[in-house]
């Protein structure tokens, strides 16, 4: 509930039409991807991705799942350069 009441301050208009029983099943979806993950890094990710976004549009579990993976190893090889060396680009 922490986390999307940041994405609620930071994203005011996106929300304010939302009826309470859609919050609810956006809090229970999002704890249930997340609960295995640390609350500080999925906080710091969310903040991350906010603090950048240039499109005034909350962000998608995906993109927050994809913020903590840079925050945790921001070197790894991303899928794109995978493929790229297999098909020899790189």
């Amino acid at each position: 509930m922490r986390i999307l009441a940041i994405l609620r301050v930071a994203y005011p208009n996106f929300y304010k039409a939302m009826a309470a029983e859609d919050y609810s099943d956006t809090v229970l979806l999002w704890c249930e991807l997340f609960k295995d993950d640390p609350f500080a890094l999925v906080s710091a990710a969310v903040k991350t991705f906010v603090a950048s976004d240039e499109k005034s549009y909350p962000p998608h579990i995906g993109a927050i799942k994809e913020a903590i993976s840079q925050l945790t190893a921001p070197d790894a090889m991303t899928e794109m350069d995978a493929w790229n060396i297999v098909r020899g680009k790189m």
